[in-house]
């Protein structure tokens, strides 16, 4: 058991995470995927309540109930399942959980990015209310988020540069865009983390 809170319950009662933090969580979070990966695993559902923050500071990776372990062959989903979390779901997941890589674990985690910084999912207003709403969104829109400035990523901060960039490695609507390593999310939070940039 672990003593700590998931991102949902500290959005909940914090309201947006400053940048700096936010980006600390997820570097700490594409860490933690990364070593799951590297031994075949992914972990299929990454979202604010699967994602818990020690009182010690230390961010862990919960549940996983959806894994999907790479190197067992034949996975046990059928084909054309779809599991995960639909706010936080990559495209290609949605289309076909059996198939999916890694790469679908780091558009979530773009998309629990977005949750942190603005209180909400990257397609979480009213024209996306429906399943179907939310997976256009996930293919084809922008989230309105990245054009407008916040209280957590002020226009002018040269820090809130990097998020969009960042936001949109991981978050291309086609995996053969999209990074290939939790690592390279890892190094580009780590930049956006560190404190007066």
């Amino acid at each position: 058991l672990i003593d700590g809170e998931d991102w949902a319950k500290q959005v909940a009662e914090r309201g947006a995470i400053p940048i700096s933090t936010a980006c600390e969580w997820v570097r700490q979070a594409a860490s933690g995927l990364a070593f799951a990966h590297e031994r075949g695993f992914i972990h299929r559902d990454v979202k604010p309540s699967n994602l818990i923050l020690s009182r010690a500071g230390l961010v862990k990776v919960l549940d996983f109930g959806l894994v999907r372990d790479h190197h067992a062959g034949e996975p046990s989903t059928a084909s054309g399942q779809m599991m995960g979390t639909w706010d936080f779901i990559a495209p290609e997941q949605a289309h076909d959980a059996r198939t999916v890589d890694h790469r679908g674990d780091i558009y979530a985690l773009g998309c629990t990015l977005i949750y942190l910084l603005s209180g909400r999912p990257p397609f979480g207003d009213e024209r996306y209310e429906t399943p179907a709403a939310k997976l256009k969104g996930h293919l084809f829109d922008i989230p309105g988020w990245l054009s407008v400035s916040t209280p957590t990523v002020p226009a002018a901060s040269p820090r809130s540069r990097r998020i969009p960039a960042m936001t949109a490695y991981g978050l291309s609507s086609s995996c053969h865009t999209r990074t290939s390593a939790p690592a390279g999310v890892s190094s580009l939070a780590r930049a956006s983390s560190k404190p007066g940039e």
